[in-house]
């Protein structure tokens, strides 16, 4: 009896299952804070069960003129996949935090797609703003291109 309803939930959690991935990335891009030019690069990560992700993401943003004064970047997302197969189109938002000495606080939002060439190894194209509230609504927005796997 064990044996079969050991068996059974296994069949049936093995759906499931194949619905679940994770994958990663890097990025870096152009953009912009304030008119001034900004370069923005990181790593991040997701879970994604069905079409509904998690993730997060460390990196920088700084000025072109002076990357010497970059500000940290971490952010934890919510992710919507909009499709599945080689083109993965996404929709994402969260919470984000500067950080340089002191920190700021705000949101983000954006977009993009990951086409996947096989299954681990893929481009990402992304915009993302990155909205802080804590110091005026500051948006520090960027085109991101990367690698996914």
């Amino acid at each position: 009896m064990t044996a079969r309803f050991l068996l059974l939930v296994t069949v049936a959690l093995a759906g499931n299952a194949w619905s679940q991935h994770s994958n990663g990335y890097v990025f870096a891009g152009p953009g912009a804070a304030e008119g001034t030019a900004t370069l923005q690069g990181g790593i991040g990560g997701e879970f994604v069960w069905r079409r509904i992700g998690v993730g997060g993401e460390i990196g920088a943003i700084g000025p072109t003129s002076d990357l010497a004064s970059s500000v940290g970047l971490f952010s934890a997302n919510g992710y919507g996949h909009l499709g599945h197969g080689k083109l993965d189109p996404f929709v994402t938002a969260g919470y984000t935090r500067l950080q340089r000495g002191g920190g700021a606080n705000g949101v983000n939002f954006g977009g993009g797609v990951n086409y996947w060439f096989k299954r681990h190894l893929g481009v990402r194209i992304e915009i993302r703003d990155h909205v802080m509230t804590d110091i005026g609504s500051v948006h520090f927005w960027g085109v991101r291109f990367g690698v996914a796997f």
